[in-house]
């Protein structure tokens, strides 16, 4: 990724502009509390993330994130 420059949207909420991590080559994390991130999804039907892998135009993923709750709570290991 280019920088830490993200845009991200929960649902039909506003984009939010944030600032992530990028010291992982291949991974994105928020600057704040995951928790915070974590319950933001659980809650979500789709999340929606903008960012600009290096040397590349700007990319925008969407993921349905409905069934997450359901995903994580079949996990053993999971407390959610």
């Amino acid at each position: 990724m280019e920088n830490g420059d993200v845009r991200i949207k929960f649902d039909e909420a506003p984009p939010l502009r944030e600032k992530w991590d990028t010291r992982s080559r291949n991974t994105l994390y928020p600057q704040y509390s995951a928790a915070v991130f974590v319950k933001k999804l659980l809650t979500a039907q789709t999340f929606k993330i903008e960012f600009t892998p290096r040397g590349e135009a700007p990319e925008i993923r969407t993921y349905k994130v409905s069934n997450l709750k359901d995903l994580l709570s079949a996990e053993p290991n999971c407390k959610i």
